[in-house]
């Protein structure tokens, strides 16, 4: 009976401190029963639960937030919103704390102007982290408007947050406005995912051609290569391709390779390499030159190598 007990106990605990969300004001779910408390709205109307006077697009529910904001002259403020109550359990937004799990916070919106939808939490002592904006881009039609608050994560005001705060019309407004908002929702926050190759090509070079010996490059004449990757490369599979029509070697499973050059190439003049790389995940870039020495042999008795290391940034 005890584990029955604490289990019971823990379950309470864990649904205590998680937001009520989705918001979607149907009947029998989250926003169908709430309060939302209008402020600073002059003689605006504020909030309001109606039928949805626009189904269609991405959002055909039944039931949306209604918000009308009054104007400047009539003493509404260009942040006038409506806010749920602190404390409100289950009539409100509940009880939780933002983390990475659920900092990314999106709402359907329908506006008939341009100007940014600001939201903000507060705790129970109204204590309160800066509103996010996001502007909407369309009129007339549902949007829906994505909020990333993970730049909040660990901050006093958003540790046991009881209240959600609702800017639909952030401007100064000469005219009322109405608004109508709907399905806010908590997600997580997800990592881009990391690029396999680039989407636009490297530089162009901008050296003289007569300062330059061009092994492979669209800006110059390049000396004859009889390979680019030769029979004792290790680990590496090489591809031809382009890059935003510019010409691209691509080495996969890159250990070494080896560039044979026809003949050879008398670099005496040069005190520079130049190349462009780009890699997702490769930690270190090496470049080892031999030289084949005066007799012009490989492995004449008077080679000599030189190789420099380089960190992709």
């Amino acid at each position: 009976m005890k584990k029955i007990t604490l289990f019971i106990l823990l379950l309470i605990f864990s649904v205590g401190f998680s937001q009520n969300a989705p918001i979607t004001f149907e009947t029998g779910e989250f926003g169908s029963t709430w309060s939302f408390a209008t402020f600073e709205n002059g003689s605006g109307a504020g909030y309001s639960k109606v039928a949805n006077p626009f189904p269609g697009g991405i959002n055909s529910s039944a039931t949306v937030g209604k918000f009308v904001a009054g104007t400047s002259a009539s003493g509404a403020q260009p942040y006038a919103g409506f806010e749920t109550a602190h404390a409100s359990g289950a009539n409100g937004i509940g009880t939780f704390t933002l983390s990475t799990s659920n900092c990314i916070i999106k709402i359907m919106v329908y506006k008939t102007v341009i100007s940014d939808v600001a939201l903000k939490f507060a705790i129970a002592n109204g204590g309160a982290q800066p509103e996010i904006k996001v502007p909407n881009t369309k009129i007339n039609e549902w949007e829906e408007l994505t909020f990333d608050f993970s730049g909040k994560i660990g901050l006093n005001e958003t540790i046991n947050i009881d209240q959600m705060i609702f800017f639909l019309d952030f401007n100064a407004r000469t005219v009322e406005t109405t608004s109508y908002f709907d399905n806010v929702t908590f997600s997580a926050k997800t990592a881009a995912p990391t690029p396999t190759e680039p989407m636009v090509a490297a530089p162009t070079p901008t050296k003289p051609a007569s300062d330059v010996i061009s092994l492979f490059s669209n800006a110059y004449t390049n000396v004859p290569i009889t390979t680019w990757r030769t029979d004792w490369s290790a680990g590496s599979t090489l591809t031809d391709m382009q890059i935003a029509g510019n010409d691209t070697k691509k080495y996969t499973n890159l250990n070494y390779f080896g560039v044979d050059v026809t003949g050879t190439i008398d670099a005496t003049a040069m005190t520079f390499i130049h190349i462009d790389i780009w890699t997702p995940d490769l930690t270190a870039f090496k470049i080892k030159l031999v030289d084949f020495g005066p007799n012009g042999v490989y492995q004449g008795g008077d080679d000599k190598e030189f190789e420099i290391t380089r960190t992709p940034t």
